[in-house]
């Protein structure tokens, strides 16, 4: 147990609750022994390895609200990794008043020689998080918050983000103006390296290369733990993650593999092709595809209903009322992921998609949306994070 000398940052007393859904970006429906109920979530991240069924809601009381709750954090255990508890903080407005005690304190090496000017500076047309000083010259700081973590490997975004991307090429700009310039990511989850997510956000990921010399990167780990009183605690000093520039570097393209999750949501006779008429019961189809050059293109091209038929996958979009996509950079092995999706599902369509191959099928049914179940986020993030980690 750390001492409450060394605790940088803890939140009130929270209460749980059982995550139920997500209603739209910033509101979420819980259960309590009082009843559903719901919640506002100030954090505008996907958050789909985390708002699962059989996690935990840290809910604060905001009785002045409309909602009357906060959801400040979540707890719960990580089935794939040993079993380990794990929590995070999830208010990512509040972030900078950890960020701000790490900077007073001199807790991040490469910082400790600025002084703490004051916060939300703006310049031009952009506001940044903090701005430091020292016998140099200004520096101007962003502070990000990094809630994915998974297999060993922290990854920001977690969805697109056009805001950090311009927040990173400005900094960049900035270096001609006299301003030197850096980036504070602040990973919640034990891990061994950071990298930007080029699956959720490859432009982000680009420019978050391009932009290396200019803009300083430093990405520290500092899990939270939950107290008995049920308090988010931030305790003791960040540790520095690596950042391995090549293998960014393989990852940051526009090509690999991918899955589509289309919903049928009734029995359909579907013709498709050389396959002739399919008989298609209701559920949620996952298609298992891949694209050495242009995913993002292939993808966007999958997800139209107007276009001439070409793939067995156009003819099931004709008719499917729900798309999403799932893109993974990086790797080519379309089969096994194929395989790995069938093994959760419940069956797989017969010769779909894999005219040029001897597997079943690159179709995959399932009885409802698998997307925010665990087996699927498991699958996911480790096909993703094995290309982090290779």
């Amino acid at each position: 147990m750390a001492k409450a000398d060394d605790t940088l940052f803890r939140t009130e007393k929270l209460i749980r609750g059982r995550f139920l859904e997500r209603s739209n970006r910033f509101i979420v429906r819980y259960e309590t022994a009082e009843g559903a109920s719901t919640a506002y979530m100030a954090n505008p991240g996907k958050l789909g390895e985390i708002l699962l069924p059989e996690v935990d809601l840290l809910l604060a009381e905001r009785p002045h609200t409309k909602h009357g709750r906060e959801v400040v954090g979540a707890t719960w255990r990580q089935r794939w990794a040993g079993d380990e508890p794990r929590t995070v903080y999830l208010n990512t407005g509040q972030m900078n008043r950890l960020a701000r005690r790490l900077l007073e304190e001199k807790s991040i090496p490469e910082l400790a020689h600025l002084d703490l000017v004051r916060g939300e500076f703006p310049v031009g047309g952009s506001r940044f998080d903090f701005l430091l000083q020292d016998a140099d010259g200004p520096y101007l700081l962003e502070v990000k918050s990094v809630s994915l973590v998974e297999w060993g490997t922290a990854m920001f975004p977690d969805a697109r983000t056009d805001r950090g991307r311009r927040h990173i090429e400005e900094l960049a700009r900035l270096r001609s103006e006299g301003y030197r310039t850096g980036v504070l990511f602040l990973v919640q989850g034990k891990c061994e390296r950071f990298q930007p997510d080029c699956h959720n956000d490859l432009e982000f990921a680009r420019t978050f290369l391009e932009c290396r010399e200019r803009v300083e990167y430093l990405p520290y780990e500092l899990t939270p733990r939950l107290d008995r009183q049920r308090r988010i605690c931030f305790d003791g000093s960040p540790r520095r993650l690596s950042i391995d520039w090549p293998r960014i570097e393989r990852t940051a393209r526009d090509s690999g593999l991918y899955l589509i999750c289309l919903d049928l949501p009734e029995r359909r006779i579907v013709p498709v092709g050389g396959l002739g008429e399919l008989d298609l019961e209701a559920g949620t189809y996952v298609y298992t595809g891949s694209a050495q050059v242009a995913l993002t293109k292939r993808i966007e091209r999958h997800s139209r209903t107007r276009k001439t038929m070409h793939w067995h996958i156009d003819h099931l979009r004709a008719v499917a009322r729900g798309v999403s996509a799932f893109p993974i950079r990086g790797l080519t092995q379309e089969c096994e992921l194929a395989d790995a999706v069938t093994e959760i599902g419940v069956k797989s369509v017969k010769g779909f998609g894999s005219s040029d191959c001897g597997c079943p099928g690159h179709l995959v049914r399932f009885e409802s949306s698998p997307v925010r179940t665990a087996s699927f986020q498991r699958l996911l993030t480790r096909w993703r994070h094995t290309v982090a980690s290779d």
